[in-house]
């Protein structure tokens, strides 16, 4: 009961170690709450969370600690009282509860350690363990936002909208038979698939569907068609990151603190969410919005293709692999590499 250990005491040098091994089901939120609580920086982790995902869940249950207790124990994990009230002095029913999520966890590592390993998956777990309370420290840490120069992004991005869905309004409906019989009368629903079809066909734009794949190439030869695909993202860009996107901000912090999934991705990619800090538009103007502390600087990296990079490593082919050591192509006069990116080897 965390509410009556005010200092850990020894147990703070035995969890900052990189040895023994501590065993912990989700471990971003256990170095989340440790690192707050008492300042504890967590070292040494094996995730059971983490190596079910990098296992699979084959019976479509999940990882949670129920779901791979029951697949690789054989075990029923009792979860009611996940959802008690733990702010109010902990009951013996509360401690049991909580005693015995820890103690499955030991015999978990040992039957999971065997399936890492016959998977092949050993190295990659031990890539991955480290990265959990990482996860969890840049959460706490969160980011800060320049909430005027954000409002000024969105108001620019409302009239871009409004400009733009009245020049398509011009442009496929007066293209549109039904919709300029009589003046004034009827619009064309700029989110209607069927509608936004019809309006291109009569333009002798006939094509399947309206997505994005599929009017992306005609884009070049169509400035109607680039037109609507740029309508299409202002409108995404106002529902994901309008003014609404300043509600993330904490007030007793002043930062945004996103959660990051660690293997959000089938691919293994991470993902984010409330808010997904990844998929901020790609523009000066939003990425200027993300301010350092004052007397501080913001510090870009990233790898350049480094999908590309496992490729030449894993083939072996000298050309790749002499490409992306030197850093230069035979047929480019340039590095590999994009704006802002760490060159790495």
């Amino acid at each position: 009961d965390c509410d009556r250990v005010a200092d850990l005491g020894p147990l703070r040098d035995v969890l900052e170690a990189p040895r023994p091994y501590k065993v912990l089901h989700h471990a971003k939120f256990d170095a989340k709450f440790l690192a707050r609580r008492y300042g504890v920086r967590l070292r040494g982790v094996f995730d059971t969370l983490v190596a079910s995902q990098l296992l699979g869940a084959p019976d479509g249950k999940g990882h949670g600690l129920a779901a791979i207790a029951e697949r690789y124990l054989g075990e029923v994990v009792d979860k009611t009282y996940q959802r008690a009230d733990w702010s109010r002095e902990l009951s013996q029913e509360h401690k049991r509860y909580a005693a015995r999520d820890a103690a499955i966890l030991l015999p978990l590592r040992q039957v999971m350690r065997e399936r890492l390993a016959a998977e092949r998956l050993v190295k990659v777990a031990a890539l991955e363990f480290p990265v959990a309370p990482v996860l969890g420290y840049i959460e706490l840490a969160g980011m800060r936002l320049d909430p005027e120069r954000w409002r000024r992004v969105a108001a620019e991005r409302r009239a871009e909208h409004a400009r733009l869905a009245q020049e398509l309004q011009a442009e496929l409906g007066a293209a549109n038979p039904q919709l300029t019989l009589f003046a004034g009368v009827g619009r064309l629903n700029l989110n209607s698939v069927p509608q936004v079809m019809r309006a291109l066909g009569h333009l002798g734009i006939d094509v399947p569907d309206t997505d994005d794949l599929t009017l992306g190439p005609l884009a070049v030869t169509h400035p109607v068609v680039a037109k609507l695909l740029e309508y299409r993202h202002a409108a995404k860009a106002l529902s994901s990151y309008g003014e609404a996107f300043l509600d993330f901000i904490r007030r007793d912090t002043g930062r945004i603190h996103a959660e990051f999934h660690q293997l959000g991705a089938d691919t293994g990619r991470m993902a984010a969410s409330n808010p997904n800090l990844q998929q901020i538009p790609n523009q000066e103007r939003y990425r200027a919005c993300f301010v350092p502390e004052p007397d501080h600087r913001l510090v870009i990296a990233d790898y350049s293709q480094i999908e590309l990079r496992i490729l030449a490593e894993v083939s072996l082919d000298p050309n790749l692999l002499h490409a992306f050591e030197t850093g230069w192509t035979s047929t480019s006069s340039r590095p590999h590499g994009c704006s802002g990116c760490l060159s790495t080897k």
